[in-house]
């Protein structure tokens, strides 16, 4: 099997189980706001959600896979439904892909800056302030996409499509490919930007961290041992959302970027890079379910009540047992 048809079939399977999982998160969420009203903090959580759904929902039906020939980066539309579409829709759908790609960091980004208000400065953070502070990464990456949509071509019929049929074994498929231009001056600005941006995005989950951990520990010298165990927990929780992003996500990509402006074969490379980001929005609801409190009290009342019960009176037969 190929490194295409593998990528193809880990993008789907990956795609449909991430976007279950968000589904998952977004109505805990619901159900949690609805309980809590005054607390904007569940309904954040389903905001973000969302865009984590977006995500999966884009790259399972767009399916990108990066390849470069003669100056030219290429990105290759690996899913059979845009194979029959017009070229416009098709670089639509190009474009929204490199779009949720650019602005789901920025979830954790925003949410870093939120946990720090409450944690820290103890200020009021609602949601239309988060979805503000969320808007400004949303224009950033609006103007990018637009510019984005009219730099690139999306075709079958010339010399990049005749080199990629031949060398990437396409048989009786006709994939749609989007030929970037990296070296004019447009492109460069492109690649330079989207660079920025992950940089800043990254830069904010290590400032607002660093800056809640520390206020973690210096909280912990003066409370009692229950609180100092609270705070233990925040700090774990925090560092293992900082971690994964940088290993499934702003490591791969700023890979990728560099090997594409050297001019390197980005083949192998782009597909262990694609399927790595696409790996993205799972964890994060993993994280949500499994690291959060609420949601993970929930999914447990929820889903494993017939677990629980049985375990239960497997224990209360054993001791019954033991003592006759």
């Amino acid at each position: 099997m190929t490194y295409r048809n593998t990528y193809t079939i880990f993008s789907q399977v990956i795609g449909i189980i991430s976007q279950l999982v968000c589904i998952i998160v977004i109505l805990t969420s619901y159900k949690l706001h609805k309980r809590r009203k005054q607390s904007d903090y569940n309904w954040i959580f389903g905001f973000n959600t969302c865009f984590d759904y977006l995500y999966a929902l884009i790259f399972t039906i767009v399916n990108l896979a990066p390849f470069f020939h003669d100056e030219i980066f290429v990105l290759i539309s690996e899913s059979d439904i845009l194979q029959y579409l017009p070229t416009t829709v098709a670089r639509l759908g190009f474009t929204l892909n490199i779009g949720a790609l650019l602005l789901v960091p920025a979830n954790l980004s925003v949410h870093f800056w939120y946990r720090y208000n409450i944690l820290c400065n103890i200020q009021a953070c609602g949601k239309r302030r988060y979805v503000r502070q969320y808007a400004m990464f949303g224009i950033w990456v609006l103007v990018h996409m637009v510019v984005f949509y009219y730099h690139v071509t999306v075709t079958h019929k010339d010399e990049h499509y005749k080199y990629i049929m031949v060398n990437r074994m396409y048989h009786y498929e006709v994939p749609s490919i989007l030929g970037f231009e990296k070296k004019t001056p447009l492109g460069m600005m492109l690649m330079l930007d989207a660079q920025v941006m992950f940089i800043v995005q990254y830069s904010f989950i290590l400032y607002y961290g660093y800056k809640i951990i520390k206020k973690m520990k210096e909280k912990r010298m003066l409370n009692m041992s229950s609180t100092q165990k609270a705070q233990q927990y925040v700090i774990r929780v925090m560092f293992v959302q900082a971690l994964y992003p940088f290993l499934v996500f702003f490591l791969p990509i700023t890979l990728l970027m560099i090997c594409i402006r050297q001019d390197y074969n980005v083949e192998k490379l782009g597909y262990a890079a694609y399927g790595l980001m696409q790996l993205f929005p799972l964890l994060n609801c993993l994280s949500i379910l499994l690291l959060v409190p609420s949601y993970r009290r929930k999914l447990m009342n929820e889903d494993t009540t017939l677990i629980r019960s049985t375990i239960q009176k497997m224990m209360t037969n054993r001791r019954s047992s033991v003592h006759l």
